[in-house]
């Protein structure tokens, strides 16, 4: 689009936005547009500007014109304000707006407006901000106390939006005023000192109307904590610590802490205490350049102490959020600076640890803390902590032990271990899954024991606590997948497995609970955890292993398909190691029948989710020769997965039946009667199929035709060797270059009579992006066989190389298929595609392409769209035509003549200008603006 229909189109959106009877259908047009200004006003020195940046200039002094005459819509001041704020975070566009004055006058008409509309007070926050990103505008906004407008927004009742960008707003104007020296000190005491207000006048009469005190408070805590959260920087800390010491903020947060119990107030004043310790600690670390065990003691004895004490007063959910905090203070600032090898081996992290573990070790039955292993474990977990943390630890157990809600403690537990997952170590990680371990155990029956040598029978107990449950085997799953945790780590994984199909046996679990129980016990096997496993030992006839076909089973049955869907995971996953791993799985799906389960399930299971992972199983499944011979053979898989192709409705299990169809072919478990069939159904699935990933697979089974005949023509390993032993000639042949171009003609020959050629020629125009990649990918293979043997003309050789480049730099991520591609033949049509060209179809096919390529690629997509909608019936004859009539000579024409790069410069463009591009915006919107009723049910 040029430059100048752009400039016109955004005149009239900036026009029409003016009018009193503007409506958008989207309410993210406004949003999207602001994001486009940056771009498109141009350079920012000596106040230039683009056109479309003038435009832009133009429109707000128009609206600056109409506010004379009439106030302004809330909702056109604020995208104005908006506006203004994308134009003024560059410092010299800021100057030149300041010479008009324009800046000045949308704030003033800002404060004459009602401050409780948020989104005005949202738009104003968003504008200072932008502004005091530059020195100029921090002078501006100090020099004129704009400052305190942002803090009363924040102060007042807020909207979260508000409050958020408001606490960012002080926290930069702090720190970047830093960076101006002395006079920005002066300032940020006085910013500061004014956000503290309400607590330092709260605080004398605390007793006083507590509720409405707390309620004024909470907002300037709120400020206070963000700006010691994100201060880094040795000289904000200098500045912090000076504030801190001269209002005596820690004698004021504890004396609020003290004199509270409302659980929200406490966990503000809590976090803001916890984060006020952490500046102290930052800044005396920084001073000396590393961190030292003095430094590392003193943060420890502060943090241990407020926990204590929270946890004492029953604040149990805000201690645990105070532990999170300060997990991730400590491993920010240690990214920063060096900790001393003694301060090291203090490790902070493993007393936030201990009292973060705390409340699921006060869960605990005592048959399970009566456990050898579990003595072991707490001696263990006693060297860890420091004396002080022994004794907290011990006041919780005490406290929660006699709690009707300990479990729901504990549950608050677990999720808070799920928060620090990418803060936390290894040996760490082991500690909290022996707890979890532990935890599981709660919920087995009495009478289950560690130890091999047992029979597992069906237990139906009551699950009292699912949620406890579920998220402590998600947190299991977590520990096992981030840390590879093995059953040599940890003596209490040998018990893991033997949980799992206890629970799982359980008719009792829930239904979200035997999904995670599921999910774990595949990552228990792929993991090798069991120790038989880790060792590749047959598993003995009492191992809870062999309980694994049972457990499958059962749940194979279950009424839930998350369940059902879940069981075949665990199965795939089985399958996948019993190949070549761990083989004596084989016998165990054999003997407890799973194979046909399967099968029965990819045909019969009500939902498209469950036959699609049954069939994804199969295709493990097919690998396995054993499999094949003793079960699978006598199942037609090729018969279920063509009627799969001709008749299911969910393109999810098309999908999956067109990549067995590939194993199945690429495994040799066709026989060689049905192969015009297969040929027929792939070709149609490719061809008609609406779904872009059924298309993609049936490519990737073109691909292995295509490299099976071209080994059977003497390639190996993508060359031709020197000599070849020849089937038909029954003795070993010299490859030379004729023959090589007789034997590639000979493979060209077979691909044009099966429809191989035929469909790569349609695909490669394929309006979807992810389809023409693939085609092309399937084309470049081929070509380059036929380039360096002399069967290309020169401008054909380079062809594929350039789509290949063009799909991989443009569409790296494409998302599924924005747009479908045309469809040439319906499911039903399969069997009427010919599987030899005809006579009278030869005859015209050179100038059936010749058609194709003197037409410009859009202008075909154009015909191919019409022809569709105007033929009811969803088959095109004249693609048809084509698809049966090309001929070696022809597909080998048509690589030098269609101009691919061309074609997917042209589609490239479409999509980017349909997607992202600034045009096609103001298109939307003026469409939007006229449209003055709309359907708001069609999404279309």
């Amino acid at each position: 689009m040029s430059a100048v229909n752009t400039e016109e189109k955004l005149r009239l959106v900036l026009r029409g936005l003016l009018n009193s009877d503007c409506k958008l259908v989207d309410d993210t047009y406004l949003e999207k547009l602001l994001s486009h200004i940056p771009a498109i006003v141009g350079s920012s020195e000596n106040g230039n500007w683009s056109t479309s940046g003038g435009l832009c200039l133009e429109w707000l002094h128009q609206v600056q014109e109409s506010w004379q005459l009439l106030p302004p819509h809330p909702s056109l001041m604020a995208f104005a304000l908006r506006l203004l704020a994308v134009l003024t975070h560059d410092e010299h566009r800021f100057t030149f707006l300041q010479k008009m004055n324009t800046v000045s006058i949308f704030c003033q008409k800002m404060k004459l407006q009602n401050n409780k509309n948020v989104s005005l007070n949202l738009a104003y926050t968003i504008l200072l901000s932008s502004v005091i990103q530059h020195k100029e505008g921090r002078r501006w906004v100090v020099a004129n106390g704009l400052w305190k407008d942002v803090i009363n927004f924040c102060l007042s009742d807020a909207s979260i939006y508000v409050a958020r960008e408001g606490q960012k707003f002080v926290a930069d104007l702090f720190s970047n005023l830093l960076k101006d020296g002395t006079p920005g000190v002066a300032a940020v005491e006085e910013i500061m000192r004014y956000a503290m207000n309400p607590v330092l006048i709260g605080r004398n009469s605390f007793a006083v109307d507590v509720k409405s005190k707390q309620d004024k408070m909470l907002p300037s805590i709120g400020i206070m904590c963000y700006v010691f959260e994100t201060s880094m920087d040795v000289r904000n800390l200098a500045v912090l610590c000076g504030i801190i010491n001269k209002y005596s903020l820690e004698t004021v947060a504890w004396s609020l802490l003290n004199g509270s119990l409302d659980n929200i107030f406490v966990a503000q004043v809590s976090r803001f205490l916890a984060l006020l310790y952490f500046v102290l600690f930052k800044y005396k670390a920084s001073l000396s350049g590393h961190i030292t065990l003095e430094h590392v003691k003193e943060i420890d004895a502060s943090i241990v102490n407020l926990l204590s004490a929270l946890f004492a007063k029953g604040f149990v959910r805000n201690a645990l959020k105070i532990i999170v905090q300060s997990h991730f203070q400590w491993h920010e600032f240690i990214k920063i600076i060096q900790i001393d090898p003694e301060a090291r081996k203090h490790e902070f992290e493993n007393q936030l640890l201990a009292l973060q573990v705390g409340p699921i070790l006060a869960i605990l039955s005592s048959t399970t803390i009566s456990h050898e292993y579990f003595d072991e474990f707490c001696t263990k977990l006693t060297g860890l902590m420091h004396q002080e943390t022994v004794r907290a630890v011990y006041a919780i157990k005490k406290m929660l032990r006699d709690q009707p809600n300990s479990h729901e403690v504990a549950h608050m537990a677990v999720l808070s271990i799920l928060q620090i997952k990418d803060v936390m170590d290894k040996d760490k990680a082991v500690v909290v899954f022996q707890v979890l371990m532990y935890s599981l155990k709660e919920f087995m029956p009495p009478s289950v024991q560690c130890l091999p040598g047992y029979t597992i029978d069906s237990y139906d107990f009551p699950i009292e606590y699912p949620e406890l449950l579920s998220t402590v085997l998600e947190a299991l799953m977590m520990l096992i997948t981030n840390f590879h945790i093995v059953w040599s780590q940890s003596v209490e994984s040998i018990c893991i497995f033997t949980f799992l199909s206890i629970l799982l046996q359980n008719p009792n679990l829930s239904c979200r609970d035997a999904v995670q129980a599921l999910k774990l016990m595949g990552e228990v096997l792929v993991s090798f955890m069991p120790p038989n496993l880790a060792l590749l030992v047959v598993p003995v006839k009492d191992s809870s292993i062999n309980n694994l076909g049972p457990v499958v089973r059962q749940r194979l049955h279950d009424v839930n398909w998350e369940v059902r869907d879940s069981a075949l995971e665990v199965l795939r996953n089985v399958v996948t190691i019993s190949e070549i791993k761990f083989p004596v799985f084989q016998d165990h799906l054999l003997e407890h029948e799973l194979i046909g389960l399967v099968v029965a399930m990819s045909i019969d299971d009500a939902e498209s989710y469950v036959r699609a992972s049954a069939i994804n199983c199969l295709c493990h499944m097919v690998k396995i020769e054993r499999f094949w011979a003793e079960c699978l053979f006598a199942q037609d898989l090729s018969g279920k997965m063509t009627n799969i192709l001709k008749k299911d409705t969910e393109g999810i299990v098309r999908k999956e039946a067109a990549a067995l169809m590939t194993e199945l072919y690429e495994h040799d478990k066709l026989r060689k009667e049905i192969l015009p069939v297969v040929y027929s159904t792939m070709s149609a699935a490719a061809l008609g199929d609406l779904y872009w990933e059924v298309q993609v697979n049936a490519l990737t089974f073109w691909e292995k035709v295509i490299d099976r005949a071209m080994v059977n023509q003497g390639m190996i390993d993508g060359a031709f060797p020197s000599v070849t032993f020849s089937k038909e000639n029954r003795k070993i042949v010299t490859l030379t270059e004729k023959e090589i171009q007789s034997r590639l003609r000979k493979v060209l020959s077979e691909l044009s009579q099966i429809g191989c050629l035929q469909v790569l020629l349609v695909l490669i125009q394929d309006c979807n992006m992810r389809v023409v990649c693939k085609a092309a990918s399937v084309i470049t293979s081929i070509s380059k066989s036929l380039s360096e043997h002399d069967l290309l003309s020169p401008a054909a050789k380079h062809l594929p190389d350039l789509v290949m480049s063009s799909c991989t730099e443009r569409f790296p991520d494409m998302p599924a298929s924005r747009v479908q591609g045309p469809r040439f033949a319906s499911n039903s049509e399969v069997d009427s595609i010919p599987t030899t060209p005809q006579k009278h179809q030869t005859k015209t096919s050179a100038s059936v392409i010749n058609s194709i390529v003197q037409q410009s690629d859009m202008k075909l997509l154009q015909d191919v769209y019409r022809s569709k909608l105007s033929v009811p019936h969803p088959f095109d004859h004249r693609v048809t035509t084509i698809c049966s009539s090309v001929s070696p000579e022809d597909f080998l024409h048509a690589l030098g003549t269609l101009n691919i790069q061309k074609m997917i410069q042209e589609k490239n463009r479409w999509l980017e200008y349909y997607s992202d591009d600034f045009g096609s915006l103001l298109d939307d919107i003026l469409a939007s603006n006229e449209a003055k009723e709309y359907n708001a049910i069609d999404c279309y």
